[in-house]
């Protein structure tokens, strides 16, 4: 499974690499999630999955705290991971 990981990894530092960080705020419709945000979804991904896995449940708005929110996009590279 590690290698796979390693795998997906590099390809989403790829499109990463490809998101132009002026154009990250770009929104196809206002109700849109912007570029920078689509771009990321990815590269978070291995930072839910052991609060996943470890909860009994998983609520990404309870009505106590605040809701979740995919992290904004930066830059290119700002704060990857080395695999």
């Amino acid at each position: 499974m590690l290698p796979e990981f390693e795998h997906e990894m590099a390809t989403t530092g790829v499109a990463l690499d490809r998101v132009p960080a002026e154009h990250a705020a770009w929104k196809p419709h206002p109700k849109s999630m912007s570029l920078g945000e689509v771009a990321s979804q990815p590269a978070e991904i291995p930072f839910r999955v052991q609060p996943t896995v470890q909860a009994d449940s998983l609520d990404t708005a309870p009505l106590e705290g605040d809701a979740y929110r995919t992290p904004t996009f930066a830059s290119r590279g700002a704060g990857r991971p080395a695999v």
